[in-house]
């Protein structure tokens, strides 16, 4: 049956998991950062094709105004 880890490698232990974690961290928030960048860009270029849109459709004549 193995030896259970001491105090210390248990702390060294604990402190290299906080550390990974604590870089998983920042990546991962980098990663929000760069996907909420992408969708306030495409949620920007939305309004603007709409807006084209929108303004093609006033200068479109509609069919009832034919008759």
């Amino acid at each position: 049956m193995p030896k259970a880890p001491s105090d210390a490698t248990k702390l060294r232990t604990a402190n290299a998991d906080i550390r990974r974690l604590r870089a998983e961290l920042h990546q991962v928030l980098a990663e929000r950062n760069q996907h909420m960048a992408a969708h306030q860009a495409a949620r920007a270029e939305l309004a603007e094709w709409k807006a084209r849109f929108d303004k093609l459709l006033d200068r479109t004549p509609s069919q009832g105004a034919t008759e």
